[in-house]
């Protein structure tokens, strides 16, 4: 039984990291879309 719950924690929290890094990273190209059209409409 404990494996089971140390399974669905481990799960969780690999799910919460990844959707973390994935924000990030769409953070990161939205900032860099928005740079490139400032550098455009110049």
């Amino acid at each position: 039984m404990l494996s089971v719950v140390a399974l669905l924690l481990g799960l969780a929290l690999g799910a919460s990291i990844t959707t973390y890094l994935n924000n990030g990273a769409v953070d990161r190209l939205q900032q860099q879309v928005d740079d490139l059209r400032d550098r455009l409409d110049r």
